[in-house]
């Protein structure tokens, strides 16, 4: 039987940041984009739906000091995509759903 031995991984990239643990720019880059690859894109990925609702709800239930001035004009002049409107729903404890009815569905699938 011949000895075995591991690689060793001298170079900055995807092996040091694998099996050495470095975490330095060049070998988080290199992760990241081989992560990059094989990362699921959806069709809706950038579909914007109204922000308007959710921060009439935010205002009417008093929680409008739960995000910044400058997101909430952000939000107000781009949108949101399903993905970020379902995380701030998530975090406030309601459904999307009950903010914008069927509207939030529609947003989800592609027309």
């Amino acid at each position: 039987m011949a000895n075995r031995t591991k690689k060793e991984y001298t170079e900055h990239g995807m092996g040091m940041y694998r099996y050495r643990r470095c975490r330095c720019e060049v070998c988080c880059e290199a992760m990241y984009h081989f992560r990059k690859k094989y990362r699921k894109t959806s069709d809706n990925y950038n579909k914007m739906i109204d922000a308007t609702p959710l921060l009439n709800w935010l205002r009417e239930n008093g929680q409008i000091t739960q995000i910044d001035g400058s997101t909430a004009r952000k939000w107000a002049e781009r949108g949101l995509s399903v993905y970020s409107i379902d995380k701030v729903c998530i975090r406030l404890g309601v459904h999307p759903v009950e903010i914008y009815g069927n509207q939030f569905y529609q947003g989800c699938f592609s027309d």
